[in-house]
């Protein structure tokens, strides 16, 4: 089984911290400055080098996107695999908008997000999906507290989920998350927590939407993490004309242990080993509730090589019984799934983050590759023209 992964984009952040613990993959971007691709915490700007609009100003945001991802999976066995042997994800996604900073701790911004699919990806039922090409961006962010923010409207789609819950090609299948969300960025908790309405009921479709919340508590001067996740999604239509139910529950409990520049080695910044439970329920219409279980156990070294170079190494070991989770990797409802993995981050100046990696991984004693290039960055600009107070 081979399977290649290759990205390029345009877009930022401002997040230093990077996601990691028991309740984390090796194959998903962990680009922090990005407000579409890659994972992070709290309220992002998508503007790295210009940092964030001072109130009363309004700035014109420019971010990109664009991605490449071929899977070849090969002869697995497992949920509704027989009909994706391979998938192919080629387009960009180019989010423009205004960003208008209301007060200290209310900012809105309102654009569109351009994307173009620009190749063919089949979902798990074997029908191929199309980002819309135009999507509104409506953004109305709020901080009530420090580092903690409610957001309505169009969500940040770089939560920080485990693949098995939640894959990272689902942003490449849908152009934008509409909904609601709440995302804390404290020294000790992070969340990210949202509800995405990803179809209305009508006459034909059925009301889909999903629910998702990840946590993390970071306990002894983050010697200590604790992780948790869940992840539900639901169906359900009654005005529409096919009256389809179906549910989707899956969840994780883990905890990892780790150390700063352990044995005085200051290019570690961070090594950790750490292990998570997980459970699914899986409802549909044609079938009865059917649970499902794994756990994984992984070992992290984050290296700091230099101010500009971050690198992660990273191994793990799944094993499942019948775990589903509809919005997760299916390579995680295998028997068995290890992967060993490698990325690393360079900031190029000027805003721009290059990140690339390679993971080996074997599903069944199937062989998998997967190798991953993005490119981000981000710009805004006439905020100094356009200053209201």
């Amino acid at each position: 089984m081979y399977r290649t992964y290759l990205a390029a984009a345009a877009a930022v952040s401002t997040c230093a911290s990077f996601p990691g613990g028991a309740a984390s993959a090796d194959e998903a971007s962990i680009i922090t400055t990005s407000t579409v691709i890659g994972q992070n915490y709290g309220y992002p700007t998508g503007t790295p080098v210009h940092g964030e609009t001072e109130p009363g100003s309004l700035e014109f945001v420019v971010e990109t996107a664009a991605f490449l991802k071929t899977m070849e999976r090969g002869d697995l066995d497992g949920f509704q695999l027989g009909s994706t042997d391979s998938e192919n994800y080629f387009g960009f996604l180019a989010p423009i908008r205004g960003r208008f900073r209301l007060h200290d701790r209310v900012t809105f911004e309102l654009g569109v997000v351009l994307a173009d699919d620009l190749g063919e990806a089949e979902n798990f039922y074997g029908t191929d999906e199309d980002i819309d090409p135009v999507a509104p961006l409506i953004r109305l962010a709020v901080e009530p507290w420090e580092d903690m923010y409610f957001i309505a409207g169009t969500l940040l789609p770089t939560h920080w989920s485990h693949q098995a819950l939640f894959d990272d090609t689902n942003k490449f299948d849908e152009t934008t998350e509409q909904g609601f969300q709440f995302r804390a960025d404290k020294p000790f908790l992070k969340n990210d927590t949202w509800v995405n309405w990803r179809l209305r009921d009508g006459n034909l479709n059925s009301d889909e939407y999903e629910i998702g919340s990840t946590t993390q508590l970071r306990l002894f001067n983050d010697v200590l993490r604790l992780d948790g996740q869940v992840h539900w999604m639901n169906v359900a239509g009654p005005n529409s004309e096919y009256t389809l139910v179906e549910s989707n529950l899956a969840g994780l409990l883990g905890a990892s242990v780790g150390t700063h520049a352990p044995f005085g080695i200051e290019l570690v910044e961070d090594a950790r080993i750490g292990v998570a439970a997980m459970e699914s329920s899986d409802d549909t219409y044609i079938i009865n509730s059917e649970d499902g279980s794994g756990w994984e156990a992984a070992a992290t070294i984050d290296l700091r090589t230099s101010d500009d170079t971050f690198v992660r190494l990273k191994a793990s070991q799944f094993e499942g019984d019948g775990l589903v989770a509809r919005r997760g990797d299916v390579l995680y409802t295998q028997d068995s799934y290890s992967q060993i993995a490698a990325t690393g981050i360079w900031d190029l100046g000027a805003g721009f983050r290059l990140e690339a990696g390679a993971d080996l991984q074997d599903a069944n004693e199937d062989t998998n590759w997967t190798a991953k290039v993005n490119l981000s960055w981000g710009g805004a600009y006439f905020g100094d023209l356009l200053t209201f107070w």
